[in-house]
């Protein structure tokens, strides 16, 4: 995800929902219990940041990057995340979602 703030580019996701909190803090997106949010956002964030470092090396090295040693190493987060995910999935009711919501559908997208 990016944005453009005042001409520069912002281009972490974590960080363009801090911003936003600043510019508009009402509803918030870090909604709820905010450990619970915050530890949730994380761990679909790891399962985020595996699949990208996934996409780069058989884009870039090998279509089968996947099945050789350090795609394997980088798939497993994102199977212990995807797991702990289905485990304890951040609700929505309607409204504002949580960045854990927002996160997670990133993920799943």
């Amino acid at each position: 995800m990016s944005s453009i703030v005042n001409g520069l580019p912002l281009t972490e996701s974590l960080l363009i929902l801090r911003w936003l909190e600043k510019r508009i803090p009402e509803p918030s997106s870090f909604t709820g219990d905010l450990d619970v949010v915050i530890s949730q956002a994380g761990c679909v964030t790891s399962v985020n940041d595996a699949m990208v470092h996934v996409m780069i090396g058989v884009m870039q090295c090998d279509p089968n990057f996947g099945e050789h040693r350090v795609g394997r190493r980088r798939r497993r987060p994102i199977v212990n995340g995807l797991a702990a995910f289905e485990a304890e999935t951040p609700a929505h009711e309607g409204g504002t979602p949580s960045v854990a919501v927002l996160t997670s559908v990133v993920a799943l997208d």
